[in-house]
């Protein structure tokens, strides 16, 4: 199942009132900036801004409606966005095909299919994941009948793996950075 974010940025006007200027501001399932943003789907242990800050106090909606999603509801500033380490590292990992492991060059992102892991089990017969150990004492006999699978590791910046660059151009747009926030929440 997937999650998707809820949103909407906000404009802080003369007189301090917090009025919104985009419904839906983030398309899309961009789990690495869900961690960044908001601690949701952290799946690399990224730093996040903020976890669960809840809908600010002066944010007019309906909790009994479903506007920012049914969980992990919380905000940022544009100045925290622009504040954040971007740099960090973290340790990333995959698991891709066999022979898209052979073509990959161990050193960027994988630019064919990756997936964080393989649906069904070795027993049932389908795949065979094949390990570290495996790898050393290549080549191995492989079944014709299988598909063979290497999970791979490999740093990252949260740049690398969260950035919008597009997103981020429209909120400085928007203002100064510490009158711009984005309220969100997510489902799930």
């Amino acid at each position: 199942m997937g999650c998707d974010i809820h949103d909407i940025v906000q404009v802080r006007d003369e007189q301090g009132k917090w009025n919104t200027v985009i419904d839906n501001f983030l398309d899309g399932r961009h789990y690495n900036l869900f961690a960044v943003i908001g601690d949701v789907r952290n799946y690399y242990d990224i730093k996040p801004i903020a976890s669960y800050r809840g809908i600010p106090w002066d944010v007019e909606w309906d909790e009994d409606s479903y506007q920012f999603g049914d969980h992990s509801q919380s905000w940022v500033t544009l100045e925290e966005l622009l504040n954040y380490d971007w740099n960090q590292t973290v340790e990333v990992n995959c698991v891709i095909s066999y022979s898209d492991f052979l073509k990959w060059d161990k050193k960027s992102y994988p630019e064919f299919s990756a997936s964080a892991s393989i649906a069904g089990t070795e027993q049932d017969g389908t795949f065979r994941k094949i390990t570290t150990v495996d790898m050393r004492s290549m080549p191995i006999e492989m079944d014709p009948n299988l598909s063979y699978y290497v999970r791979i590791y490999f740093t990252r910046t949260v740049r690398q793996l969260a950035w919008i660059p597009n997103k981020m151009a429209k909120l400085v747009s928007l203002g100064e950075p510490d009158e711009v926030r984005w309220v969100f929440g997510f489902d799930s």
